[in-house]
């Protein structure tokens, strides 16, 4: 794979970027071919349709809290991507007033414009786009006639006695971005990104999220002979997909996928990244690229480890990271807690992040909750819960909980038969979630890998790769060298922010294990792009029960640089920054339980301040107060019926 310019990443757009949502994907679709002279990545975002009012507070069990919490989640991740451009516009285009409020939340007001039409685009934005023509496309196939107009710098017009167009644009250029076609706004920007980048395009048929959730189990059964009959079934499924594609014509290849590793299916014959479209496309798309401004790294590195192994990769990989000029922050044995991969892995500011443990699928317990909707009707769900906990002072714990649905009312989860139950029956489950009446709760241990469940074996307990943000709102680089890592926790950590992610798709062995990682790392800072040291990696591993275990998520161009001088004050100036931006979002939020939640987050923040003031033997900041921590938690009013060992408690809902 060349590494100069023809992976090189893109420029990006600056003047406007759009926020839309699917319902409206023929307007932005039409909008997204009103750009044929710019060769600059024209951002698109996905606002997901929110019919609950904007709030500002969380309450777990409330009508609507799922759908507050997407709105609002979806709002932070856009504007702390656009924070890193700074755009000179930002357009909405036919969003709803409960949708905007959302969004005027956490973005400046004062550079939003509405359009509700490409005519309006022309005028309101003053563009005189040079078109050679037109391109026309049933409603259905907007995304098709967008790629077309893209490639042929032609105007998209909607049309339902449109013929039909073609699924693919080859036009020989270097490497291949590959599309699961949903026709969503993720294929838009996804479509935007491989011309901005001169990619040829391919679009597959779309896969199924529901449908993917027995390929881990597959893939384990498969390892242990390469005969299991399932994994046979998604090879022959890719490679029908895959079969009009000669990819020996590339030096690369990204797949935009809902979760299948295309790469596996072809033997990473050339180098293969993937993207997980659904985690917003659009947002991780511009993380990547700001990211490879220098002024987004930290010159950092944690190192985490339980240290189970007899022989492991730490060592090899803290020489390699010295050498290129990083710093190291490590955890290792009974420094790799479950708090510490909490707390350093989101708040600390970081580049990359290796982790060396066991992991994949976990047991845990399995639930049947019987209770009233506000009809009066009774319900039973069935649902398995993995809990992870770990001390963090005193005699206090941290607990996790993963609530993963099997059944309600004997329907499988997300079965047709539970989309014609009214949507109160479902918030009704949440408040009974909340409020678990014991009496109404079975609970039983699992004693066997549940499936959809994950976890990071840390000192005395696990974690389960629940992640608000990673690096104090960066976009690190993760290689969890776990077995069976990617999956639920690739979900996690990218969902999180990582701009680029490694993991196993199936058990791993030790030795196979030590010697990719020192393998990826030295190519890596010898290298610089991350694919590439990726592709190099998975050619060392000569034991065929693991060739192909790994998988890359990320993009062709992202790289890792040492630091060739390094900033010996970086991460005191992070830690300082995060600890102002966290006491404002304390100042202004109206929700106590993210004041609550703040409380410890900002000690950690504390303390990393203060030992490095101490490692360099300077003053005090004047802007850096101690007793901030003390008094906002003297100002907390004391939660209700708050367990007194319990430090805080997540619930994540799958």
């Amino acid at each position: 794979m060349d590494t100069g310019s023809k992976s090189a990443a893109p420029e990006v757009e600056t003047r406007w970027v759009f926020i839309s949502t699917n319902r409206e994907i023929q307007l932005a679709a039409t909008v997204a071919s009103y750009f044929p002279d710019s060769t600059q990545y024209v951002c698109f975002f996905e606002f997901p349709d929110v019919e609950y009012p904007y709030t500002g507070a969380s309450d777990f069990g409330t009508d609507g809290y799922i759908s507050r919490i997407n709105g609002d989640r979806a709002a932070i991740n856009i504007g702390n991507a656009l924070a890193k451009i700074q755009p000179e516009q930002i357009v909405l285009l036919r969003l709803t007033e409960i949708e905007k409020a959302y969004l005027t939340a956490h973005l400046p007001k004062s550079i939003m414009i509405e359009l509700d039409s490409p005519a309006q685009l022309q005028k309101r934005l003053e563009i005189a786009p040079s078109f050679t023509g037109e391109v026309r496309a049933k409603p259905e196939e907007v995304t098709r006639g967008l790629l077309q107009a893209r490639f042929e710098r032609k105007k998209l017009v909607v049309d339902d006695l449109a013929d039909a167009l073609p699924p693919s644009r080859f036009a020989g250029n270097s490497g291949l971005i590959a599309i699961e076609e949903d026709g969503d706004l993720h294929d838009l920007a996804a479509i935007n990104f491989a011309y901005s980048c001169g990619l040829d395009v391919a679009l597959l048929p779309p896969t199924d999220k529901k449908g993917l959730f027995p390929l881990a189990r597959d893939l384990n059964e498969w390892s242990r002979d390469r005969s299991h009959h399932a994994y046979q079934s998604w090879k022959r499924w890719a490679r029908a997909a895959l079969r009009d594609i000669d990819f020996t014509r590339y030096e690369f290849a990204t797949f935009f996928t809902t979760g299948l590793p295309y790469g596996l299916f072809l033997s990473n014959s050339i180098p293969c990244s993937h993207v997980i479209k659904y985690l917003d496309a659009g947002v991780q798309i511009l993380n990547a690229i700001a990211l490879e401004g220098d002024s987004y790294r930290f010159g950092n590195a944690v190192l985490f480890s339980p240290q189970l192994f007899a022989s492991e990769e730490i060592n090899d990989i803290r020489s390699s990271c010295q050498t290129a000029g990083l710093r190291i922050k490590e955890l290792l044995g009974a420094e790799a807690t479950v708090e510490n991969l909490a707390n350093f892995g989101g708040y600390y500011p970081y580049d990359l992040l290796h982790i060396c443990s066991h992991g994949g699928e976990t047991d845990g317990y399995f639930s049947q909750l019987k209770f009233q909707d506000r009809q009066g009707a009774e319900h039973l769900a069935e649902y398995y819960e993995v809990v992870g906990f770990g001390p963090v002072r005193g005699d206090r714990v941290m607990v996790h909980q993963k609530i993963i649905f099997n059944r309600m009312d004997g329907h499988r989860w997300m079965s047709e038969p539970l989309n014609t139950f009214p949507k109160y029956v479902f918030e009704d489950l949440m408040k009974a979630i909340k409020a678990e009446n014991r009496d109404a709760v079975v609970r039983a241990p699992h004693r066997s890998p549940i499936a959809l469940s994950c976890h990071i074996e840390c000192h005395r307990s696990i974690h389960q790769g629940h992640f608000g943000q990673l690096a104090g709102f960066g976009n690190p680089i993760v290689f969890s060298n776990t077995c069976s890592s990617s999956h639920e926790l690739a979900v996690n950590f990218l969902s999180a922010g990582a701009r680029g992610y490694i993991g196993t798709l199936w058990k791993v062995g030790n030795e196979e294990a030590k010697q990719a990682a020192i393998s990826f790392y030295r190519s890596l800072f010898e290298q610089h792009n991350v694919l590439v040291a990726f592709h190099a990696m998975l050619q060392t591993i000569e034991t065929t029960k693991y060739a192909n275990v790994y998988v890359y998520w990320g993009f062709h161009f992202s790289t890792l640089k040492g630091q060739a001088e390094a900033n010996e004050f970086a991460i005191l100036e992070a830690l300082m920054f995060l600890w102002h931006l966290w006491l404002e979002k304390v100042a202004t939020t109206r929700d106590e339980v993210v004041k609550r939640l703040s409380v410890p987050v900002l000690r950690f923040l504390a303390h990393e301040i203060l030992a490095e003031i101490e490692s360099k033997g300077i003053k005090l900041p004047e802007d850096f107060d101690q007793g901030a921590v003390s008094d906002l938690e003297r100002s907390l009013p004391h939660p209700r019926e708050r367990a007194p060992l319990l430090e805080s408690s997540e619930i994540d809902l799958l």
